[in-house]
């Protein structure tokens, strides 16, 4: 019952949830979420940009949608005309700044999942939007060398349309990361995430079946699985994927 009165009123959950942990590790373990990201994408001088404010918001603040961070005018502008903009644009659940090894900007664009069950959806648009989702879920597909795959709208909507925009700001020579964060573990008032790490791992084995995803794209080596223990038992340094 309490998931459901969650996904109503669209807020926050008290003490569960991807947006609950990410909030706490953003605001209390900024350092240790740092080494995460640093130790998988081998970027550093990671620099978190703040949300916007919203008014209608019930906390009064709104997310990053699609690419309205960049300080591009001209690549914002495309990727309107690349994607339908609207209800169903993307929203980050975090976006950074980073710095690569070679001394170059990075942008890290972050998703963050809690529980199984996060990793589905689909997506609901309109004819004429879906018409030109699809475009442009095709020409990431072949960005990716995927051959075979099941429908990019269904079941894992979520995770293909961040594909697209990391495809999209790479054609567009826009260094840029998308990481998706995986907590497991529990607190008190939360025991629905995994256990460990590995209680991820058939469930993102048959999303990346279902997409096509073969892990040899270039694209993909911009994709990071970071696993955190929200317990905080686990340090970055000892956690296989971490």
């Amino acid at each position: 019952m309490a998931t459901a009165r969650r996904y109503a009123l669209g807020k926050m959950g008290h003490g569960y949830g991807s947006e609950w942990h990410l909030t706490r590790f953003l605001g209390r373990h900024r350092h240790r979420l740092d080494k995460h990201l640093a130790r998988s994408t081998l970027l550093t001088d990671i620099r978190w940009l703040d949300f916007n404010f919203k008014s209608t918001d019930w906390l009064g603040d709104g997310e990053l949608l699609g690419l309205d961070f960049l300080p591009n005018a001209d690549i914002q502008r495309e990727f309107r005309e690349w994607w339908p903009h609207g209800r169903g644009i993307m929203n980050w659940d975090a976006v950074a700044e980073a710095t690569d090894l070679d001394g170059n900007p990075a942008w890290l664009l972050i998703e963050a999942k809690a529980n199984v069950p996060e990793l589905r959806s689909d997506c609901g648009a309109g004819p004429e939007s879906m018409a030109r989702i699809r475009s442009a879920l095709d020409e990431t597909g072949r960005a990716l060398g995927v051959t075979e795959s099941g429908d990019w709208t269904r079941a894992y909507y979520q995770h293909a349309n961040r594909l697209a925009v990391l495809h999209f700001l790479t054609a567009h020579k826009v260094p840029a990361h998308l990481v998706e964060i995986y907590f497991y573990g529990s607190t008190p008032s939360d025991n629905r995430s995994p256990i460990d790490a590995a209680g991820w791992e058939d469930a993102l084995v048959a999303m990346k079946t279902y997409l096509g995803l073969s892990g040899r794209s270039e694209l993909e080596t911009r994709v990071h699985e970071v696993f955190v223990d929200v317990s905080g038992s686990t340090p970055p340094s000892t956690r296989r994927g971490d």
